[in-house]
C-alpha cells in the first residue's frame, strides 16, 4: 500500500520547470527560424541556397524546419555565417518597425530649432552689448556733468568764503565807526 500512495503524488516542480523550459524551447525555435526566414529573404537567397552555403552540413528540408521553427540547429555559427550576421541575431527579436522611431526627421527638426534658437540668441547679445555700450556712453557723461558741478561748487564755494571776508572786514569797519565817538561840532557857528 505504500508504494501506491507514493505515485499518486502531485506532479513535483521539477516537472513544473521541465513543461517550462520545453514552452522556452518552443518560443526559441520559432524565433530563430523567423529571424532565419527574414535574413534569408533580405539577402534575397532560397533554402536551397542557404543550404550549400552551409556546406553539406545541412540540406534545404533541414533548413525549412528550423525556418518553421519544426527542430533548432545544434550551431547557429555555420548559419549565421551563411546568412552574413552575427549568431546573436537569431537570438534577439526582431526589433518592431512600427514603434521604432525615425530619428532623423525628429533630429532635423530639433537641429532647426536650435539653430533658430541660438540666431534668437545671438540677436539678444548683440542687442544686450548695444545697451551695455549706450549705458557706458551714459555713466561717462554723468561722471563728467558730476564732475563739472564738484569744481562748480568748489569754486562757489571760494568765492563765497572770500566774499564773506571781505563782508566781515566791511561789517567791522563800521562795527567800528558806530562805536568811534562823533566828532565834536565845531565852536566856529
Amino acid at each position: 500500500m505504500p508504494s501506491q500512495i507514493m505515485s499518486r503524488r502531485l506532479p513535483t516542480t521539477n516537472s513544473a520547470r521541465r513543461l517550462r523550459f520545453q514552452l522556452m524551447a518552443a518560443e526559441m525555435a520559432e524565433r530563430v527560424g523567423a529571424r532565419m526566414r527574414e535574413r534569408r529573404e533580405e539577402l534575397g537567397l532560397t533554402q536551397a541556397q542557404v543550404a550549400l552555403r552551409i556546406a553539406g552540413k545541412a540540406t534545404s528540408d533541414q533548413v525549412s524546419r528550423w525556418e518553421r521553427g519544426r527542430h533548432q540547429p545544434q550551431d547557429l555559427a555555420p548559419i549565421a555565417q551563411a546568412l552574413e550576421v552575427d549568431p546573436s541575431y537569431f537570438i534577439v527579436p526582431a526589433p518592431d518597425k512600427t514603434s521604432t522611431p525615425d530619428l532623423s526627421k525628429p533630429l532635423d527638426t530639433d537641429q532647426a530649432r536650435l539653430v533658430a534658437l541660438l540666431e534668437s540668441v545671438e540677436g539678444l547679445l548683440k542687442k544686450q552689448n548695444q545697451l551695455l555700450d549706450r549705458q557706458s556712453r551714459i555713466l561717462e557723461k554723468i561722471e563728467g556733468a558730476t564732475a563739472r558741478v564738484d569744481a562748480a561748487s568748489r569754486d562757489l564755494a571760494s568765492s563765497v568764503a572770500e566774499s564773506g571776508k571781505g563782508l566781515r572786514a566791511g561789517t567791522r569797519r563800521q562795527t567800528r565807526a558806530a562805536k568811534a565817538p562823533a566828532p565834536k561840532p565845531s565852536p566856529q557857528a
